[in-house]
């Protein structure tokens, strides 16, 4: 009840307040920062209400998330790995303790597992959080972790290594540019190896990430903070088409829906090889999935010794391209064709249209996509 009577006297106030702004108006321009100011404090209003009847519900956020922290700093000064007893045993999976998003609203609605004497809603700065989670999934041997700092990957810092000792950079060296161009710095790019091989940031790394995003956004909406519509985008190349594959199932799985997955000459991990070989398809859209780009292509030759590597469609995808050297200049007939086609241009437009698309809600026009002609 007294609650109740301080929220009366404090929207009161509020209106009083905006009266008097009223009052002493110089101009209409004015208008919009008086409306924005009275919205600011009703939604202080309701925010604190919800914090005051759902104080079990804040320290657990704040319990788990920072277990979730020290368990990420720890692994950091631990080449990844936890302890476990005496021995360090088994990586950290999950979102770097140092996302800045994230540790803000840590740090200013928890004060260790209980919640803070003095939040507000202005500390917590919810209109940082992105309007876009990206996942990239790289290829066999081609994740590189210093590349993937370099091009702003928040769950690396640049020690994390290469898979299979090569380090390519394949996928985060071509599809970050198209990304930046649409999403400009409103996107959070997590960056992952695929091989099976590289156990570090891998696939299951992705979804405990995707899994504590979801928690701290969930958590706040449920205090009536304002959270963005934040977009999903999984991108993969060879076997981080696979992986990313995976990746929304498990997005499904869990209730989450990721918008759009885009991927390129996507083939199975190396342990399900020759079997996956024998498939004429790879894996199902998820149903729960917005849109689905396939981009692949089967003329390959000399990409990997004595193997061909060459993508394929994937079952109920919205769309299945097949590039060929007849249209797409930078392939070849028989030639390294999967390593070729993550750096033609026609990917890159591609999925330049897509994420326009998905932002404009709009469907991406492919006849303003050019595939040259040899």
């Amino acid at each position: 009840m007294k609650f109740v009577l301080n929220s009366i006297l404090l929207l009161f106030s509020i209106q009083a307040h905006s009266i008097e702004d009223c009052l002493v108006l110089k101009g209409p321009e004015e208008i919009p920062l008086i409306k924005n100011n009275f919205l600011a404090d009703i939604n202080e209003v309701a925010f604190q209400a919800s914090l005051s009847t759902n104080v079990k519900k804040v320290e657990d956020f704040c319990a788990q998330s920072n277990d979730w922290a020290k368990k990420s700093k720890y692994a950091v000064d631990h080449k990844g790995k936890l302890k476990k007893g005496l021995i360090l045993k088994g990586y950290y999976r999950g979102c770097r303790h140092d996302v800045s998003w994230m540790q803000n609203v840590r740090e200013n609605l928890c004060e260790g597992p209980n919640l803070k004497s003095k939040t507000t809603l202005k500390s917590l700065k919810t209109e940082k959080i992105p309007g876009n989670f990206v996942f990239l999934f790289d290829g066999l041997g081609s994740f590189n972790a210093k590349l993937g700092k370099e091009n702003g990957a928040s769950n690396l810092d640049g020690t994390e290594g290469v898979d299979l000792r090569m380090g390519n950079g394949d996928a985060v060296n071509n599809l970050v540019g198209p990304m930046k161009e649409v999403l400009k710095d409103d996107f959070q790019l997590s960056y992952y190896g695929s091989s099976g091989l590289y156990k570090r940031e891998n696939v299951d790394s992705a979804s405990a990430c995707a899994d504590q995003i979801a928690y701290y956004t969930d958590t706040l909406k449920s205090l009536n903070a304002p959270v963005p519509n934040s977009k999903w985008i999984a991108v993969g190349y060879s076997n981080g088409g696979d992986r990313s594959i995976e990746f929304q199932r498990e997005a499904e799985e869990r209730g989450r829906k990721v918008d759009l997955v885009f991927t390129v000459d996507p083939v199975t991990q190396w342990a399900s090889f020759i079997y996956g070989g024998l498939r004429k398809s790879i894996g199902n859209k998820a149903a729960s999935t917005g849109r689905f780009v396939n981009l692949y292509e089967q003329d390959d030759k000399g990409s990997m010794p004595l193997m061909q590597i060459e993508g394929k469609p994937v079952r109920r995808a919205d769309v299945n391209v097949l590039l060929d050297p007849s249209n797409t200049k930078e392939l070849e007939a028989k030639k390294n064709n999967h390593q070729r086609i993550i750096h033609t241009q026609v990917v890159k437009d591609y999925l330049t249209c897509e994420l326009k698309a998905l932002s404009s809600e709009e469907k991406c026009d492919y006849s303003k996509l050019v595939t040259e002609k040899k």
